[in-house]
């Protein structure tokens, strides 16, 4: 039988119900199986219909909570891409890009490298302030 742990409960409750295969994560018979970003198709950025949130949304989680390197690189080109072609969602786009860079600050943090994180850090901080301006 499989089960989810608690903090993947949490992440769900938190963010919504995610697409588990975005995790990274296909629990089968107690295993972890990876999934690359090249699986799943590029997100549709030029369909207007679609909120900039929903097409970022599961690479950045996926690159959030499962350390899925592929799928957050996936989805901070997706930022940069729509910064172009949507800048009326500038504010919303650089929350988003602000989140990233946050995360790679951590990142960071937690290899021990203090300049690369105060950098990073201040670059996210910057860029949050930038956001709540627009």
């Amino acid at each position: 039988m499989n089960r989810l742990s608690g903090r993947t409960i949490t992440a769900l409750t938190i963010f919504g119900a995610l697409p588990l295969a975005l995790l990274s994560a296909v629990a089968q018979d107690g295993r972890r199986t990876k999934l690359a970003a090249s699986d799943f198709p590029d997100p549709p950025i030029a369909d207007k219909r679609i909120s900039v949130h929903t097409l970022i949304r599961e690479d950045v989680f996926a690159g959030f909570l499962a350390g899925d390197k592929k799928h957050l690189a996936r989805g901070e080109k997706t930022i940069d891409a729509l910064l172009v072609s949507r800048p009326e969602e500038k504010a919303n786009l650089q929350a988003w890009k602000a989140g990233v860079i946050l995360y790679h600050a951590v990142e960071a943090l937690d290899a021990h490298k203090d300049v690369e994180f105060v950098s990073k850090y201040k670059e996210a901080t910057e860029m949050f302030d930038e956001a709540a301006k627009a």
